[in-house]
């Protein structure tokens, strides 16, 4: 029967030791991601060395080219559709600017000086 505990006391100490490990475990996994996965990183390393090695092999314009087409939004033509709306809009100001008439012109000074008034 002395054998018999000591069985059964070894069973429930293991059972606790993997509890334990698997607790550890879980919280190594929260404090890498907490801290910005540098485990991960470490781990990931090489495999995006060789990955890299791999892609200068190709050639950057096969890989630009093939990132692009992965794109579900085409990035370059917005930006470039927003420059030229920017580009157009700053056009059109300097233009009615140039062009204002004196009327305008007195007006504008009219309003500038009530802001001034006010502010004081």
């Amino acid at each position: 029967p002395v054998e018999n505990v000591s069985f059964v006391l070894s069973e429930e100490g293991g059972a606790t030791i993997r509890q334990y490990i698997a607790l550890a475990l879980i919280l190594g996994v929260l404090i890498d991601i907490v801290l910005g996965s540098p485990m991960a990183n470490a781990v990931m390393k090489p495999m995006r060395e060789a990955s890299e090695l791999a892609m200068d092999d190709v050639g950057t314009k096969g890989v630009n080219e093939e990132s692009k087409s992965r794109e579900r939004v085409d990035s370059e033509a917005i930006a470039n559709e927003v420059l030229q709306k920017a580009r157009a809009l700053q056009d059109l100001n300097k233009y009615l600017e140039e062009n204002k008439t004196d009327k305008q012109r007195m007006e504008e000074m009219r309003q500038k000086i009530d802001r001034q008034l006010m502010d004081d």
